[in-house]
This record gives structure tokens, sequence and C-alpha cells, in this order.
């Protein structure tokens, strides 16, 4: 598209294609965040009704006494302790839960493990006594002043992504719990869908944005290009070719220079009297009627119109017989003086000249300067009406 196109791209162009970036961006993140919530939902959903058929079950199975007399590591061996441990470990298993615990807080008030689930021995296995870990210690105080906790997300936590509830547990005639029942369901499966959907919608939506804006600018070219080229070209007045698109075509036509090449220069009369006497709209009125002729009327349809100057227009012929050509244009000229604009009859002098290499030497400009003498030669010596 050269200089034009260059300038062009980076206005309205690069408006066009960064709008339509962002507008697919934005519809890819809506559609991501929308079908993020959805499945997001309906995991955290499935794994509540699980924690609530679980702690419901759970709550029934376990003795409240073991809230009151189970303190230290030395009550591992108590009975009460065993029988609790193997309950809560069967149902740990059985619900596929990660970790199901008792808790309730220390004479210092903070929160503390009761009977762990796991199996003695385990790795992630707790004492009586022992303090509970920081990341859920907020939620567990919660739960053990009376309010049941569920989470309301997955929970990335130093041990893994976990979904946490909390029961708080009261013994009859109590208001204020004895203690509570957590439960912490494996969530790294949500959790890890979550980073790979961020992930490749992410990646996605890179794609097709670079696709879309790579397509949007290709498009853009081959339409932009014609109209650039256009606007280029055309004398915007008239519609017809402007002086660019003259010296375009005479460049080219003088790389070959192997077709008769005629050109005939016009030049409008009266326009300044037009212009003061019934205004500049008058006249651009007699010039648009001038292009109108030169582009339908024959001979002169037959070659290609410009206008190259203010009330200068110019034909170029290839392959005419100039002698021939030279009669239809007398009744060409003869025939616009029954043309009127705003009662002005259409009159111009004009002046043909067919390139000649002994004496334009390859130029066709030479050619035009001597239908530019000829066509002034006319004007003086009053050939066009007055």
């Amino acid at each position: 598209m050269g200089t034009l196109g260059k300038t062009d791209w980076y206005g309205s162009e690069k408006k066009i294609v960064l709008a339509v970036a962002l507008a697919i961006l934005a519809a890819s993140v809506s559609v991501f965040v929308t079908l993020y919530w959805m499945m997001n939902g309906a995991l955290l959903e499935d794994i509540r009704s699980r924690a609530r058929v679980v702690n419901d079950y759970a709550q029934k199975h376990l003795a409240e006494g073991s809230f009151v007399h189970i303190n230290g590591p030395e009550d591992v061996r108590r009975d009460s302790y065993m029988e609790m441990q193997a309950t809560l470990d069967d149902i740990r298993q059985i619900a596929n839960v990660r970790y199901l615990y008792t808790a309730k807080n220390n004479a210092e008030g903070r929160p503390v493990y009761l009977v762990d689930g796991l199996p003695m021995g385990s790795e992630d296995f707790r004492n009586p006594g022992d303090l509970i870990e920081p990341d859920i210690r907020p939620m567990l105080d919660s739960c053990l002043s009376g309010r049941f906790i569920e989470s309301d997300q997955v929970l990335n936590t130093e041990w893994g992504a976990i979904f946490l509830t909390c029961t708080p547990v009261c013994t009859y005639g109590e208001a204020a719990p004895v203690g509570a029942v957590v439960m912490e369901f494996n969530a790294d499966v949500v959790y890890a869908s979550k980073i790979r959907a961020m992930l490749y919608s992410g990646a996605l939506a890179a794609v097709i944005v670079t696709v879309c804006t790579l397509v949007t600018m290709v498009c853009l070219r081959r339409l932009a290009t014609p109209f650039y080229k256009k606007l280029a070209y055309t004398d915007m007045l008239t519609g017809i070719g402007n002086r660019t698109a003259f010296e375009l075509e005479l460049g080219e036509l003088e790389r070959k220079l192997s077709h008769r090449i005629i050109i005939v220069l016009y030049d409008l009369n009266h326009m300044k009297r037009i212009n003061d006497t019934w205004g500049h709209a008058a006249g651009d009125a007699y010039l648009k009627r001038m292009a109108h002729l030169l582009i339908r009327e024959d001979p002169v349809r037959r070659g290609n119109a410009y206008r190259i100057g203010g009330d200068e227009f110019v034909t170029v012929f290839a392959d005419e017989d100039r002698e021939r050509l030279e009669r239809e244009l007398e009744l060409f000229h003869m025939a616009c003086t029954r043309v009127e604009v705003n009662g002005q009859p259409i009159t111009f002098a004009y002046g043909v000249a067919e390139y000649d290499p002994s004496l334009d030497d390859g130029s066709l400009h030479a050619t035009l300067s001597r239908a530019d003498a000829l066509m002034y030669r006319s004007k003086k010596a009053g050939r066009a009406p007055c």
C-alpha cells in the first residue's frame, strides 16, 4: 500500500483491529468466566452434598463424652479414643474424605486436635492436644463459637487443596459447643482443573484473538487497498481520475510506448465569470457536467479521462486513428455547446497531440506540452464558442 497505506494503517485500520481484538478477548474472557463459574459451582455443590451426609452420619456415631475425657497424647490408649478413632477412620475411607477429626479449645482457648481419623503412625497423624494449623484456625474458632462452617471455595493449604466443613458439637442441654467435627475433602482435582482451565482458556483466547486479528488485518488490507487507491487517484469533485492517476498512466505508457498514444487537453471557458456570477456551486456543477460528458460521450469515452487542474481536463487515447478522432472531437466539441448548466452552455478549447518519437524523445509530458500549446492557440484564435 506504500506510504498512503502505512499512514492509514496507523490510523483507522489500527483502531478497527484493536477494537476487534479487544472485543474477541472480552468475549473469550466472558465465556471462560461463565463456564468456569458453572463448573466450579457444580463441583463445590457436589462436595457440599457429600459433606452434609457424612456430617450427619459422623455426629450420630460420635460419643459426646470423648470431647470431655480426651485431652492429651496419653489418652490415645483409652477405649473411648480407640473406638472413636476406628469409627472416624471407617467413615473417612468410605466417604473418601482426606482428613476427618474432632477438635476443641484447650485450657488456653486455642483449638487443638482430639481424635484423628487417620491411622496411627500415618505421616499426617495428629495426637490429642496438638495445635490446629494456622490455615484453618480462623474457621475453627468460628465453628467452636457455635457456627456451622462450610468453605465457599477451595482452600489452597500447605498440605494441598481442600474443601472444609466444620460442625459444632453440643452436649444435651448445653448451648455452647464442647467441640467440633472437621472434615477436609480432597479438592486437588478441582484446584488442578481450575488452573488447567485458566491456562487452556488463556492460551485458546490468545490463539483466537491472534487468528481473528490476522484475518481482520488481511480483510482490511483487501478492502482498504482499493478504497485508498480510489481516494488517492480520484478527483473528489468530478469522480474521474485526478492528476496523480494521470501521471501514473503516463509513466506506465512511457515504459511501453508500443501503442499509438494521443493526448487531448481541454480547458473550460468562462469559469471565472460563472463562479463570480452564480457562485462556486454553479462552477462545481459546470465541472461535474464536463467530466460526465468525457466518460459518457463518443469519442471521448473511449479514452481515459482525468481532471488535472482547476478547469483543465485531459483524455488519453491508445491505438486510435488520429484523423478520425479529430473529426469526432470536432463533432463532440460542437455538441457540447447544446448542453447547458444553469443556462450556460459547455464550451471549451482543446488541443490534440500524438506521441512522436522524433519530437517527444520518449516523454509523454512533451506530447502533453504540445497538446497544451495547441489548446492555447485554439483559445486565442477563438475556435471555442463564446
